[in-house]
C-alpha cells in the first residue's frame, strides 16, 4: 500500500513524497504520515486526539479522500474520493502497570467486517496503522482501537473507538482547463479602389495565432502581423489571409477594386490546347510488392534523404528485445515523393531496399512550387483551381480536398503516377486516408464511409493496375472495425501512428489475420517499454520516432 502526501515546511506546502514528519501533539512527540484532514467542514491540517486508550495510550487519526487520478493533495483538498486512507498514530505512555511485559497491538474494523491488526510497535513508543477504506464502503463506520497481544504478560480487553466515515469528506470542485481561444484576423487595404497600373498597400493583425498563409491574390506564409504592397493591378483583386493557432484557425478578405474593372476574379483567357504526350503504358504483372509481416522499416520525410547518413538511414541501432544490427537495418524506406528524385529510390533499390512514395491524397498543402514537383502547374493549384479545396486542416497550412470530385481523384493518380511510379517506388503511402464523418476535423464537404471507401477503393485499384502496392495509414483512428475491415482486403500493409498510446491497435488484428505488416509509429511520451512488449509478442513492427519524422529511430526488435 502506498500513502500520497505533501511534506510541511517552513514555507508551506511543498513537494508529494513518501516520507515522516515530526508532530507534537499533547505532550507526545509522535512520528507517522502526514495528511491532510477532511473530516469535518472546516478540515484543517492537525491530527485529532481521541479520548485516551486503556493503558495511557492515544490515538490520533486522519481521513483524506484519495482522487482516482491524481493522488496528490492541496491545502483545500483533492478531487473525486475514490477511496479513504485512515493513518492512526497510537502512543502508549509507561504507566504504572503497563510497563515491563507490555506488548499491544492496534487493529481497525470495517462496518462489521473482520478487524485487521498491526503490530509494528511495542510498549512505550508511538507508531502507527495506516489502511485503506474501500471506496465500496464509502459509507460504512470505522474504529480504531488498542489490546493487548498474545503473550503479553499485562493483559486488558481491546478498547475502540468510532472514527467515522468516508462520506465526511469535502472535496474540492474540479476546475475545467480554459480551451485555446480560436485566432482573429482583420486585414486591410490603403487604398480600397486605384487606378489601373497601380498598386496598394495590405495591413493585416492578428491573435492567438503562430503562423499565417496567404491565398487567392496573393502566396506564401506571412508574419502574424505586418504589411505588403501589391504589384500593378488591372484587375479587382481579393486577398485572404488564414492564420492559425492552438485554438483553430480564422480567415479574413480585403477586396482591392481596379476602376473601370469588375469586381471579382477576372476571367482567365482559355489557351490553345497543346496536345499532351500519351504516357507509357505501365504494364502490371497482375501482382504488386507485399512486405513481408516482420520487416524492419524506417520513416523519413522531414528532408531529402541521405543514404549516405546512419541517422537517415536509421541504421546501427539497438532494439528494446536486445536485437542489434545488422539485423535491426531497415529494408523498407518510406520517404516524401516530391522531396526524393528517382535517384534516392534507385539507391535504395541498389542496396536490397524498398522505397514507399509518401503522398497525402485527403488534404493539399501549399508546399512546393511547380518547378519542385516538376509540372507545369502545382498539385494545390490544380485542385484550387477546380475547386476542390475545402476548409483548413487545423495545425497545418492545408486544406481539405473534396474526395467525392472526380477532379481531385484525377489529380491525385497524376500525382501517383508522376512522382511514384515514374521514381521507382514499389508502394504509395496515403496521408489523411480518413477524413470522412470530420474524423481530422471540418473538411467543409460531406463525405461518408462510403464515400471513403470508394475513394481509397479507387486510388487502390489505379496503384494496383501501375504496379505499386497501397500502404494505407491510420485507418483505425476512426474507431470503427467494418473501415479498417473494409479496406484491408485491398492494402499490402499499413502504417498506424499511436495506436498503442490511444488503444486503437486492436483493431488492426484483420491485418496480422491477412499475414500483412502493421507499421506502428509511437511519439513521445510514449516510452519502449510502453509498447515494445506488446508489439513484439503480435508480431508488430513497433518503432519510436521524433515527431518531425527527421531520421532517429528506436526499435522493439
Amino acid at each position: 500500500m502506498k500513502i500520497f502526501k505533501k511534506r510541511l515546511n517552513s514555507q508551506g506546502f511543498s513537494h508529494i513524497e513518501l516520507g515522516f514528519v515530526l508532530l507534537v501533539i499533547a505532550g507526545i512527540v509522535a512520528v507517522g504520515y502526514w495528511v491532510i484532514k477532511h473530516d469535518n467542514a472546516n478540515a484543517a491540517n492537525t491530527y485529532t486526539t481521541l479520548t485516551p486508550i486503556r493503558g495511557g495510550g492515544h490515538v490520533f487519526t486522519e481521513q483524506v479522500c484519495i482522487s482516482a487520478t491524481t493522488p496528490a493533495h492541496s491545502s483545500g483538498g483533492v478531487v473525486s474520493p475514490a477511496s479513504a486512507v485512515i493513518t492512526a498514530l497510537i502512543s502508549v505512555g509507561k504507566k504504572a502497570g503497563y510497563g515491563t511485559g507490555y506488548n499491544p497491538l492496534a487493529y481497525y474494523t470495517i462496518g462489521t467486517g473482520k478487524a485487521v491488526t498491526e503490530d509494528k510497535w511495542t510498549s512505550g513508543k508511538t507508531s502507527y496503522i495506516s489502511f485503506n477504506l474501500p471506496s465500496a464502503s464509502v459509507a460504512t463506520k470505522f474504529q480504531l482501537g488498542v489490546e493487548a497481544k498474545s503473550g503479553s504478560t499485562k493483559k486488558f480487553n481491546g478498547t475502540s473507538q468510532l472514527i467515522g466515515s468516508i462520506a465526511s469528506c469535502n472535496p474540492v470542485p474540479v476546475t475545467s482547463p480554459t480551451a485555446p481561444k480560436a485566432p482573429t484576423v482583420s486585414i486591410s487595404a490603403s487604398p480600397t479602389t486605384v487606378k489601373a497600373s497601380a498598386t496598394s498597400k495590405l495591413t493585416w493583425s492578428s491573435t492567438n495565432a503562430t503562423t499565417c498563409l496567404a491565398s487567392d491574390g496573393w502566396s506564401g506564409n506571412e508574419a502574424t502581423s505586418g504589411t505588403f504592397t501589391t504589384g500593378d493591378l488591372n484587375a479587382s483583386t481579393t486577398y485572404t489571409l488564414t492564420c492559425t493557432g492552438s485554438g483553430g484557425s480564422g480567415s479574413a478578405s480585403v477586396i482591392v477594386a481596379v476602376s473601370g474593372a469588375t469586381t471579382g476574379p477576372v476571367p482567365t483567357p482559355t489557351p490553345t490546347p497543346t496536345p499532351t504526350p500519351t504516357p507509357t503504358p505501365v504494364t502490371s504483372t497482375g501482382t504488386v510488392w507485399q512486405p513481408a509481416e516482420n520487416v524492419e522499416w524506417q520513416w523519413e520525410i522531414d528532408h531529402p534523404l541521405s543514404t549516405a547518413s546512419a541517422a537517415d538511414m536509421g541504421t546501427g541501432v539497438t532494439a528494446y528485445n536486445g536485437d542489434t544490427a545488422p539485423a535491426t537495418n531497415p529494408s523498407v524506406y518510406d520517404i516524401d515523393a516530391i522531396l526524393n528524385p528517382a535517384s534516392t529510390v534507385s539507391a535504395l533499390h541498389a542496396l536490397g531496399d524498398h522505397a514507399i512514395c509518401y503522398i497525402e491524397v485527403g488534404t493539399a498543402g501549399n508546399y512546393y512550387s511547380a518547378a519542385d514537383e516538376g509540372t507545369a502547374t502545382s498539385y494545390y493549384a490544380q485542385l484550387s483551381a477546380d475547386g476542390d479545396l475545402g476548409t483548413k486542416l487545423s495545425g497545418y497550412p492545408e486544406n481539405f480536398l473534396n474526395i467525392n470530385s472526380s477532379t481531385t481523384v484525377s489529380i491525385i493518380e497524376s500525382m501517383i503516377q508522376q512522382q511514384c511510379k515514374a521514381k521507382g517506388f514499389d508502394g504509395v503511402e496515403t496521408d489523411l486516408d480518413e477524413t470522412f464523418g470530420n474524423n481530422e476535423g471540418s473538411t467543409g464537404f460531406t463525405i461518408t464511409q462510403a464515400n471513403e471507401e470508394t475513394y481509397l477503393t479507387t486510388l487502390a485499384n489505379y496503384m494496383h493496375g501501375i504496379g505499386l502496392a497501397w500502404i494505407s495509414k491510420d485507418l483505425s483512428d476512426t474507431g470503427i472495425q467494418s473501415f479498417v475491415s473494409d479496406m484491408e482486403p485491398l492494402a499490402q500493409a499499413m502504417i498506424d501512428e499511436q495506436a498503442n498510446q490511444y488503444s486503437t491497435i486492436n483493431l488492426d488484428n484483420v491485418f496480422l489475420a491477412a499475414k500483412k505488416p502493421i507499421l506502428d509509429a509511437e511519439y513521445s511520451p510514449e516510452t519502449l517499454a510502453k509498447f515494445c512488449t506488446y508489439d513484439n509478442a503480435n508480431d508488430i513492427d513497433g518503432v519510436l520516432f521524433p515527431v518531425n519524422l527527421n531520421g532517429p529511430r528506436q526499435v522493439c526488435r
